[in-house]
C-alpha cells in the first residue's frame, strides 16, 4: 500500500480559509460571492434605447464547507456570519438560506456541506 503524502489531522493547512457560523468553524473548500445587479432602461419616443441605470443589490454567498468530524453540525438556516468580498471595504453580514442535505458513503471520505447565504442588514427567524 502506498504511503499517503497528506495526513488529515483536523488542523487547517497554511493558507486555508475558515468561516465561523454560530460558533462553529468550518474550512472553506471553495466559495463564490456574487453581487446581484439590477438595471432600469429608458427609451426615446421612437422606442430606441436611451440610457441605462445600474444598481448593485445584495450579495449571494455560496460555499462548500468541510465538516471537522462526523458530529459537526450543519449550519442552520437563519444562522448569521460575516465575510468580506474582495471589492468591499468592510465585512458584510450574511444569513444562511439553503443547506441541502447530501450524503456520500465513500469510506474515509471528508464530509462537506454546500451552503447558500444572502446578505442583509436585519434578519428575523421564526
Amino acid at each position: 500500500m502506498a504511503v499517503p503524502n497528506q495526513i488529515l489531522d483536523g488542523t487547517p493547512a497554511y493558507g486555508t480559509t475558515t468561516i465561523t457560523i454560530n460558533a462553529v468553524t468550518y474550512i472553506v473548500n471553495k466559495k463564490t460571492i456574487t453581487p446581484n445587479w439590477s438595471s432600469t432602461e429608458d427609451f426615446t419616443a421612437a422606442g430606441l434605447p436611451n440610457r441605462k441605470h445600474w444598481t448593485k443589490g445584495r450579495y449571494t454567498w455560496q460555499a462548500e464547507l468541510q465538516l471537522a468530524s462526523g458530529s459537526t453540525a450543519f449550519p442552520a438556516p437563519g444562522a448569521t456570519f460575516t465575510d468580506t468580498p474582495p471589492n468591499e471595504t468592510g465585512a458584510i453580514t450574511f444569513a444562511v438560506t439553503t443547506v441541502p442535505y447530501e450524503e456520500d458513503n465513500t469510506p474515509g471520505g471528508i464530509r462537506v456541506v454546500n451552503v447558500t447565504a444572502e446578505s442583509g442588514t436585519s434578519f428575523t427567524t421564526v
